[in-house]
């Protein structure tokens, strides 16, 4: 009976640990025991096989997606580097990313087409390699917004094309950045008020423009701001009453112009205001009894050759 109690405690009790191995076969004969054991050591080995085969195919399934990304990756690289191949369609149409080149071998522009169309934007190079001009080609539009540098860099004027003509406001800088004119376009030729300035930015000189054709106001300006010489335009030639002033403001001639030239009298006037003299002139010619006088020189003035040369005034329409 103790012996019993003591095999019924073994059981019950929660402490004894049991062989967790041959659990299932300790109540078997040995030599049956054995031939199961043998098996289930067949088992782990066979598992162990499964593992590194299942190791194998997975080590196989991540080269294999490297091999595509690769593969990938040398697809993509095919394709942008046809992009700027300089492609053509079947139909004799350039696509794609394009650049142009100089003989000296630098890039003269690069861009998109698209179906024999340029889009998007666009940059032109000069034959140093150094920025020249960007177009930003407005997508199913006639329209394109331009910029143009100077050899420094710095922006030498800006605007928009239709068709390939100058359309609506354009502003022209000069090297160190300072606005020098401000111009208005319609069809590509100047319409509306046109402004260039000093190159202390204040405005030297106004026209109004019709049609490419000085038509109205003509004013300009000393540096100091104060008014130099006012008149008016008819068909790109100054007519009617034109005056003249010195920089403190005073008057200092005044008379008739007839298509561009002189006629009539002419009073011109000192700095204090007292009249100095008047000479008389015949359609551009001083009347032969007035010869004898010392003439003033033309107070009538144009932007100074100096300052043409530095304004910017590409009129083409830059081509590839």
């Amino acid at each position: 009976m103790v012996n019993q109690g003591i095999r019924m405690n073994k059981a019950k009790n929660p402490l004894v640990k049991r062989e967790k191995t041959c659990e299932g076969i300790s109540g078997l004969p040995k030599e049956i025991q054995g031939r199961q054991l043998g098996g289930l050591k067949k088992s782990a080995s066979k598992l162990k096989v499964l593992e590194k085969q299942a190791g194998a195919l997975y080590l196989c399934e991540m080269k294999s997606q490297v091999q595509l990304f690769v593969l990938l990756g040398l697809i993509f690289g095919g394709i942008v580097h046809g992009q700027t191949s300089n492609s053509v369609d079947s139909k004799g149409r350039k696509q794609g990313s394009w650049i142009f080149k100089y003989e000296n071998g630098l890039t003269k522009s690069e861009g998109l087409f698209k179906d024999g169309r340029q889009i998007g934007r666009w940059v032109y190079y000069n034959e140093q390699g150094k920025l020249k001009s960007e177009m930003e080609f407005l997508t199913d539009t006639a329209y394109t917004n331009a910029k143009f540098y100077h050899p420094n860099g710095k922006l030498a004027g800006e605007g928009m094309y239709k068709t390939k003509k100058r359309t609506g406001a354009w502003y022209f800088y000069n090297s160190d950045g300072t606005m020098i004119s401000e111009e208005r376009y319609l069809n590509g030729l100047l319409n509306d008020t046109v402004r260039h300035f000093h190159f202390n930015g204040k405005l030297y000189e106004k026209w109004v423009y019709k049609g490419g054709v000085k038509e109205g106001l003509w004013e300009q300006y000393f540096d100091s701001g104060v008014l130099k010489a006012r008149g008016v335009y008819v068909k790109n030639k100054l007519h009617g009453h034109v005056a003249f002033f010195h920089s403190n403001g005073r008057l200092a001639m005044t008379g008739i112009y007839e298509n561009d030239l002189r006629n009539g009298t002419f009073t011109h006037y000192h700095e204090d205001g007292r009249e100095r003299m008047t000479l008389r002139y015949i359609k551009g010619e001083l009347h032969p009894a007035d010869r004898s006088k010392v003439a003033l020189p033309e107070t009538k003035e144009y932007i100074p050759e100096e300052q043409l040369k530095q304004q910017f005034r590409q009129r083409g329409y830059p081509d590839y």
